[in-house]
Parts: C-alpha cells; sequence; structure tokens
C-alpha cells in the first residue's frame, strides 16, 4: 500500500518495488522477475525510503536494466 507522508512522495512494499521491476522487464525483454531467481532486489529497495512516484518507476527501470545486462541481453537496455 502506498503511503503519502510529503506531498507527492511515497513509502511502497518490498511487492510493489517487485511488481515495477517485473512490468519493466515485462515491457523490455517480455520476460518477468520471477524468470531470474538468483536477481537479489535488496541492493535497490530498502523498506521505510521516500521518493516519488516517478523516482521508484526509475529505480525499478534501473534494476531491471541491471539484471537484462547481467543476463546477457545486452544492447537492449
Amino acid at each position: 500500500m502506498q503511503v503519502a507522508l510529503e506531498p507527492n512522495r511515497i513509502t511502497i512494499t518490498s511487492h510493489e518495488f517487485a511488481n515495477m521491476v517485473n512490468k519493466s522487464l515485462s515491457n523490455k525483454v517480455g520476460l518477468g522477475l520471477y524468470d531470474f531467481p538468483g536477481f537479489d532486489l535488496s541492493s535497490y529497495f530498502v523498506s521505510g525510503i521516500v521518493k516519488t512516484l516517478p523516482e521508484w518507476k526509475k529505480l525499478a527501470s534501473e534494476a531491471a536494466n541491471d539484471i537484462i545486462d547481467e543476463e546477457g541481453f545486452n544492447g537492449l537496455t
């Protein structure tokens, strides 16, 4: 559940962040986060951090790009 703490700034759950990464991966390579079970999102997501929704989406996109690069889909990001 998104919780507004400051105007335009929210905190999200790890599940919501994983869904954002999943959507980004799906849009980029047609695969989902669960196709890459060894990738750890803990270096990207820390509970309680406050960001704007565009900042969260950018971070999720960066995580997706890293997954793509690590898995050999180079040139797609």
